[in-house]
């Protein structure tokens, strides 16, 4: 996806978001759809 370690650390921790584009090839590539990549978990 041409995108560096430290972007997808940041995706992966909620410090930042991909693009719709982005977010749309992350989905292809791991076989799940936009919404299951951005499930929200509460963590109170």
């Amino acid at each position: 996806m041409e995108v560096s370690r430290n972007t997808l650390s940041n995706w992966r921790t909620g410090k930042a978001f991909p693009s719709i584009e982005k977010a749309f090839k992350l989905s292809r590539l791991l076989n799940k759809t936009v919404e299951e990549l951005f499930e929200w978990e509460d963590r109170k």
